[in-house]
């Protein structure tokens, strides 16, 4: 049986920044309908977000058709793109392309220590 998702699907500025105001590590997956990385990057991400030892961090997905203003506000260039906020609500980290589930586990850690 699958758990409700834990991802967010956001694409205003403003409930991005409540997001980021919440003083948990947030991750956001900027992607498209018609892009095949995003098609494939996206079932990772929701195993990450879906996993329980991440049960106190944000996890967003922003689709950048819907979304110009945010795309624009963090210059995402090429999808998928995943940006880590640290609990300040500050980025520090920015991938672009596709990553492993360990990547972005470790990464997460990374923030978390």
């Amino acid at each position: 049986m699958h758990n409700k998702s834990k991802i967010q699907h956001i694409n205003s500025i403003k409930e991005v920044d409540q997001f980021l105001q919440s003083k948990k590590t947030t991750v956001i997956d900027f992607s498209a309908e018609w892009c095949g990385p995003c098609k494939m990057l996206g079932p990772r991400f929701e195993s990450v977000a879906n996993d329980t030892k991440h049960n106190n961090i944000n996890f967003i997905k922003v689709d950048i058709d819907k979304a110009k203003e945010l795309a624009n506000k963090y210059e995402i260039q090429s999808i998928p793109a995943l940006i880590y906020f640290n609990k300040e609500g500050k980025e520090v980290k920015k991938t672009f392309g596709l990553v492993s589930e360990k990547d972005m586990t470790n990464t997460i850690e990374e923030i978390e220590k």
